[in-house]
């Protein structure tokens, strides 16, 4: 996922979209903008998250790499980028014209990204046999 599909997502939680789907791109300049440094915060606020649920999946985890620009890869697992960022980055979008709007994506951005954290939990296997 890319910078710009969360901005494209963030948009359509804002209610931002045009008729056919497309943008308005003068009334949303100042909100392309801002994104790519939202974006690299958030990244940041959900190192935590995204490693704990990386090492969960055996996968490898490579440290929180900040985007150039907004069609550059964001390098988060995708239930982060996809469910969570949107609703942070228009949270931070619209606190200046609307801080209960703002303060609703909050609560929702807060309340995703602690549950994604809830990584499930595996048996470990004795490998020590048991005791006598």
């Amino acid at each position: 996922m890319t910078g710009n599909d969360i901005f494209q997502a963030a948009m359509s939680l804002l209610g931002e979209r045009e008729a056919p789907g497309g943008l308005n791109e003068s009334e949303t300049a100042d909100f392309r903008a801002a994104s790519r440094d939202i974006i690299n915060i958030m990244l940041f606020e959900c190192c935590d998250a995204d490693r704990l649920i990386r090492e969960a999946a055996g996968e490898g985890w490579s440290g929180c790499v900040p985007i150039s620009g907004l069609d550059d890869t964001v390098q988060a697992d995708s239930r982060l980028a996809a469910g969570v960022f949107p609703y942070g980055l228009a949270a931070r979008l619209i606190l200046p014209e609307d801080p209960a709007r703002a303060a609703y994506f909050e609560q929702k951005y807060n309340e995703l990204r602690a549950s994604v954290r809830r990584v499930r939990r595996t048996a470990i296997a004795d490998v020590y046999g048991g005791v006598s």
